[in-house]
């Protein structure tokens, strides 16, 4: 049973078993579980010593090498040809017992191969060709700075960037060579004056944002209810307990996080910090940094692979004196030695939840983890899921509140806009008169404002008035999304790109007209709106290049921007303080969307980035823009009322027996022939009509949301009862079901435990 539901008693500290000694005249035999491959666990044997579990081997499979991962040691050779592997590629071995154990027993939870669980857990350079170190050239002075000084007299007529390369060098000693003026530092070599030398060093993955850098945080005292929080963290240190810290945006989250990490840190133990996206993951490294300086790693899939290898084998060797470990989702296996506390940020958010095999959450496999050691976890977040939540409220783990902002300052004024009454400021716009006006307003008084609109591009949709056609995506049931900056026409699932149409290619129509806004559009109806506004946009499509991101909300940090456009890049954690007006273009994305978790995560969306609003000294506000003001989800938020609206679903989920009063298992079909989906999601759900496990039914099939995604025809069942151990085990019976029958050979059937989404 997952922590998220209900943990079991800690299990004993993980172990490895010794390897059984090989017959004398016998070949040792590993078992190898494959990254990419079959599901089951695969036999080599090797020549002299096995390498011990945890460490990675290329093996012979189906005509090309894989890469695996040895999981034990055997001396019975299977049926069949073994063929031999090559030494490992590890030394020591790339996963530690204890994270073996923990990939083991996640692949046993989520029902996925256990070679898929062991590559997660290492960065992909890792899996990969060895990726080279980075050297660098270094030049110093060859000669006493004096006569250096007076070199550089003497070339300064003829040679100035020599002249110049002198003077720094005498002026700071050793420099990078590429920092110099380009080829002055080759030819004062051959003068004899200059010395280069070649060092291997550690990529620095925040090295460029120096200027972007926070400044460092006032030393606020604690607030009654931080202190209150921090001690019991520090109480429970030393073994496994859960507290959710359910803070106010602005309460001080982070400041507890910090400081129990920095009680760990000094007690030589290891802290590891999850946050769900990479924009969070590097401001919180910056802020870290500033107070643990190089104790502070971090890992997420926006480093370069160099940085990455870096950052994972620093962690893992323990030479650098890593104290602090902060990363996204797969982070959760980062190779800490010494790991005393786990805290997981923004707990509630669904970037958490991986979406391809394994089909894990990190904050449920953080549980896991923290479990076997004996450590405790702290989830942070000021709309804790209703797993959580529910959890806290059934005493299985500590709740901790942090109910007001610290010094003092109010939560953000929300007002609504009804937007079936209110009237466009600009024809054809999305921003309503009331949020133009407050827009003006702000920027007037040299304050800053966001506008969130969760959807990038220019237009979702693109008619022709003439005959009707629109553009979809050939591979996906979506329409296509236009970008009017590249000229293109997007799908925002499966990434298939093509050069907007000039006209109609259903009956030649020149005139083509985009429906809908998205951010591209969002931020044009601004600079039209405030001319002379400093106005910017946030989404991935600006945000690819490295750092993009941080470098953008530096910007607003330092006054440059009066109003910045974002999808849900803006909403979470940040820390704005110029930021006194926020404004929701449209608070009904989402809400309904067929899923039973539509209305949470519209509640949470909404409560987040109405957070952003008066975090300095000057109070905040939000303007909201719906079509449902009564909704829930909407009608909660604008009263940052998150125990009524936690009542109000819990309420719904236990009538329908939906998580957290239930369990879910999801089952998706997909094939290129839509024929054979139907056939085998059929013969599926029949399989347990007569005898399913008590309590466990099966719903479905049925075509979801995304009923074609990226060329594949899906059909989804779901096993739903209220214990995870009967709905696991039924799931278990389909998918062996599925591989029996030749209906399923030609499908691909997924399994998703405890699924996020239904889409």
């Amino acid at each position: 049973m997952p922590p998220s539901a209900q943990p079991a008693p800690a299990p004993p500290a993980p172990t490895v078993p010794a390897p059984e000694p090989a017959p004398e005249a016998g070949p040792v035999l590993i078992e190898v579980a494959v990254g990419k491959g079959p599901g089951h666990l695969l036999t080599y044997r090797v020549e002299g010593a096995p390498p011990p579990p945890g460490s990675r081997v290329r093996v012979p499979l189906g005509g090309r090498r894989a890469l695996g991962f040895v999981v034990g040691h055997t001396t019975r050779a299977p049926e069949g040809k073994t063929l031999r592997t090559a030494a490992a590629l590890d030394e020591p071995p790339a996963l530690s017992a204890e994270v073996l154990a923990l990939a083991r027993r996640v692949a046993d939870y989520y029902l996925c191969p256990l070679g898929t669980v062991l590559a997660a857990a290492v960065p992909p350079a890792q899996g990969t060709a060895p990726v080279a170190a980075l050297t660098v050239r270094l030049a110093a002075l060859a000669v006493p700075a004096g006569e250096a000084i007076e070199a550089a007299e003497g070339l300064e007529a003829k040679a100035p960037r020599q002249a110049e390369a002198l003077r720094r060098l005498a002026a700071e000693g050793e420099i990078p060579a590429a920092r110099l003026p380009a080829g002055a530092v080759a030819r004062l070599a051959v003068r004899g004056l200059v010395a280069v030398r070649v060092r291997s060093v550690r990529r620095e993955p925040l090295a460029d944002l120096e200027a972007a850098a926070p400044a460092a945080a006032p030393d606020l005292p604690l607030t009654a209810a931080q202190e209150a929080a921090l001690t019991a963290v520090r109480e429970g240190l030393g073994r496994f307990g859960t507290y959710l810290l359910h803070g106010v945006t602005g309460s001080g989250k982070t400041e507890v996080y910090l400081r129990a990490a920095a009680e760990v840190i000094a007690g030589g133990g290891q802290v590891l910090l999850l946050t769900p996206e990479i924009a969070l993951a590097s401001h919180l490294t910056m802020g870290a940094r500033a107070r643990f300086g190089d104790r502070v790693a971090v890992l997420h899939s926006g480093l370069s692979d160099g940085e990455r290898r870096d950052e994972w084998a620093r962690v893992r060797s323990g030479d650098g004196g890593v104290g602090l470990v902060i990363g996204t989702r797969s982070a959760v296996f980062a190779p800490l030695a010494d790991l005393k506390l786990v805290v997981v940020d923004e707990e509630h958010d669904g970037a958490y939840k991986q979406e391809e095999s394994p089909r894990y959450h990190a904050r449920d496999v953080a549980l896991m983890r923290a479990q076997a050691l004996g450590v405790p976890v702290v989830l942070g977040s000021a709309t804790p899921s209703l797993e959580s939540y529910a959890r806290a409220r059934e005493g299985k783990a500590r709740y901790l509140a942090l109910p007001e902002r610290i010094e003092t300052r109010p939560l953000p004024r929300v007002a609504l806009v009804d937007l079936k009454d209110a009237r466009p400021a600009r024809k054809g716009g999305v921003i309503t008169e009331p949020l133009a006006r407050a827009l003006a307003e702000t920027v007037e008084r040299g304050e800053q404002a966001l506008l969130f609109l969760n959807r990038r591009g220019y237009a979702p949709v693109v008619l022709c008035p003439a005959c009707g056609h629109t553009y979809r995506c050939r591979h996906c049931a979506v329409s296509l999304t236009f970008h009017r900056d590249s000229r293109t026409f997007q799908c925002h699932y499966c990434g298939d790109r093509q050069p907007a149409a000039a006209a109609c290619d259903g009956c030649g129509n020149p005139l083509l007209s985009p429906r809908g806004v998205g951010t591209e559009a969002l931020l044009e109806e601004v600079e039209a709106l405030l001319p002379g506004a400093r106005a910017a946009r946030m989404d991935r499509d600006t945000t690819g290049a490295k750092n993009a991101h941080v470098k953008l909300l530096a910007r607003m940090v330092r006054g440059e921007l009066d109003v910045l456009v974002g999808t849900q890049m803006i909403a979470k954690g940040h820390n704005l303080p110029g930021v006194t007006l926020v404004g929701v273009v449209c608070a009904d994305q989402g809400i309904h969307v067929p899923d039973f978790r539509a209305a949470e995560a519209a509640f949470a969306l909404l409560t987040q980035v109405a957070g952003r609003a008066g975090r300095g000294e000057r109070p905040g506000r939000v303007v909201l823009q719906t079509y449902a003001p009564e909704h829930p989800a909407v009608h909660h938020a604008v009263a940052q009322d998150y125990a009524a609206f936690a009542a109000q679903e819990l309420a719904i989920r236990r009538a329908a027996g939906y998580p957290p009063a239930g369990r879910l298992v999801r089952l998706v079909l997909k094939g290129r022939a839509e024929a054979a989906v139907e056939r085998a999601a059929s013969h599926l759900a029949g399989c347990l009509a007569g005898s399913p496990p008590p309590g466990v039914e099966v719903l479905g099939p049925a075509p979801p949301a995304l009923a074609l995604l990226r060329g594949e025809h899906r059909r989804h069942l779901l096993v739903k009862g209220p214990k995870v151990g009967p709905v696991r085990q039924a799931a278990r019976w389909l998918l062996e079901a599925a591989a029996a029958d030749p209906d399923c050979r030609a499908v691909r059937v997924d399994v998703d435990v405890d699924p996020q989404t239904l889409t």
